[in-house]
């Protein structure tokens, strides 16, 4: 099966091979929590909408001082290269940028937190949910 493949995949090679664009920022600060966006390469509206919003420097305290990554996980597309030199948060998958393909693309993007970061959080949200990151912050922490 095609699916079982692609998961022992991701499992088995290390991930840098399984990823064309990896997120660019600042990392002298370590993030405390990591917000993994599912989203589709050809969802740019959503990604600007949400930048725009929720996961703004003017809207969140842990986003103006780098303790929040929002990072937008999308499939294979040669599309987004201007995309990601300007923003800096998109992780991109080998895979097809698929609805079968979403549980590879978090898989990944679980992964590349796993060997490149050590938040004390991670959640994965869908693009189509508005979070309030300081609040679930403090909420995660709450119930740690």
């Amino acid at each position: 099966d095609a699916n079982q493949t692609l998961h022992q995949h991701i499992n088995s090679v290390a991930i840098d091979r399984v990823i064309l664009q990896f997120p660019r920022y600042d990392n002298t600060t370590k993030p405390e929590m990591i917000l993994l966006v599912n989203n589709a390469y050809y969802e740019r509206a959503e990604r600007d909408e949400i930048r725009k919003l929720w996961a703004s420097k003017s809207e969140s305290q842990m986003q103006k001082t780098g303790k929040s990554l929002v990072i937008f996980v999308v499939g294979r597309s040669t599309d987004l290269a201007e995309e990601a030199v300007t923003y800096g948060d998109l992780l991109q998958i080998d895979v097809d940028d698929t609805y079968r393909n979403t549980v590879y693309k978090i898989e990944a993007g679980l992964k590349w937190i796993e060997v490149y970061q050590n938040p004390e959080f991670v959640a994965k949200i869908d693009s189509d949910t508005v979070v309030h990151i300081d609040r679930l912050y403090e909420r995660m922490q709450r119930y740690e």
